[in-house]
Order: C-alpha cells, then structure tokens, then sequence
C-alpha cells in the first residue's frame, strides 16, 4: 500500500515539475510552429512554381515574412518575385 501512495506522490511530483517546466516554453510553441509551417509553404510554392519559371527565395528572412504576415506576407513575397 505504501508503494501505491510513493508512486502516486512521484508522479504527481514529476507532472508538476513538467508543467512549471513547460508553462515558460508554451510562448516558444507557436512561433516555432507558424516558422516550420511557413518554409513548408514556401517549399511547396517553389514545387509548383519551378515548372512555370517561378521561384521564391527559402530564406530566414522570407520564412519570418511568411510566419508574422501569414498569407498577405506570403502574396507580397510573391508579387516582390514576380515584380522584381
């Protein structure tokens, strides 16, 4: 019976641990995310865009323009590469 109660007060003990842990790190999340999902995007642009002569840079800075503009950063970048 002790060892139920020991287990018990470790596992609560160690959640408690990963979420004073994980709590700072939550702001961390989303930017990292909306970064890997704005190269994935650019990646695919320059999939379909590459057979029509088209193609966008996959740089820190065009991944920064699409993550913190979304989709009018990502049609900037590609009227800049089409003007430009």
């Amino acid at each position: 019976m002790t060892d139920i109660i020991t287990y018990g007060i470790i596992a609560a003990g160690g959640l408690i641990i990963a979420l004073l842990i994980a709590y700072p790190l939550r702001f961390l999340w989303k930017p990292v995310l909306r970064c890997i999902i704005s190269a994935c995007v650019l990646m695919l642009a320059n999939l379909v865009g590459i057979p029509f002569g088209f193609s966008i840079g996959i740089n820190i800075m065009n991944i920064a323009v699409c993550a913190v503009l979304g989709v009018p950063g990502f049609t900037m970048l590609i009227l800049f590469s089409l003007l430009l």
